[in-house]
């Protein structure tokens, strides 16, 4: 799979920019705050099981990650201020068994950056991201005919106590990339192989 169906964030970020395009699929975006919480921007894929019985498959992806991450403590009389910040990518697989819902991520740490402020200064602290990783995960049931989506994803949590964060995905050439998605069945239902090939063929526009 080389181009995603929905570049966005399911949490609230703002993408300023992206393209969905084979084998090149990227996105901008620049994220503040002084709360505590977690943000993810990702890359959905999805794919039907065309067989007339459940399949198992392992999967895998690339995520690409250029940007900075800004964490800010600032002076304070009496104690301390603090501030966190860490990115992380995200492979995850939805579906179901049947009745049951059926998920599994695999992840890669990027970077991470804390500051803390107290009473002779504040600290402002950054750190750069240049990073691209591989993401799989291994024996996904997708009954006959359901659907599984997979989401390839930048993720933050961070963590503020009088303290604020920026994560710059957008300034110059910042930006994340997902380049494609690629799984394979671990057993053979009868006419696997057929489906297989003619879905590269068309995937590849040969």
């Amino acid at each position: 799979m080389d181009t995603p169906f929905f570049i966005g964030s399911m949490s609230g970020i703002d993408i300023s920019d992206s393209v969905a395009v084979p084998f090149g699929s990227w996105a901008k975006f620049k994220f503040s705050t002084s709360q505590s919480g977690t943000q993810k921007v990702a890359f959905y894929f999805y794919w039907t099981n065309p067989f007339q019985e459940y399949v198992v498959i392992n999967a895998a992806t690339d995520m690409e990650a250029a940007g900075y991450l800004k964490a800010h403590g600032p002076w304070t009389f009496y104690g301390f201020n603090f501030s966190e910040v860490n990115a992380t990518a995200l492979f995850s697989l939805y579906g179901s068994a049947g009745p049951v819902a059926v998920t599994t991520h695999a992840s890669a740490f990027l970077a991470g950056v804390g500051a803390t402020g107290w009473t002779f200064g504040d600290d402002t602290e950054g750190t750069s991201i240049l990073s691209g990783v591989s993401l799989n995960t291994t024996m996904f049931p997708v009954p006959p005919g359901d659907v599984v989506v997979f989401e390839v994803a930048l993720a933050l949590e961070y963590e503020n106590d009088s303290g604020d964060i920026e994560a710059d995905f957008e300034t110059g050439d910042f930006r994340i990339a997902c380049p494609v998605v690629v799984f394979s069945l671990l057993n053979s239902p009868p006419g696997a192989m057929a489906l297989m090939h003619e879905a590269s063929s068309a995937s590849t526009g040969s």
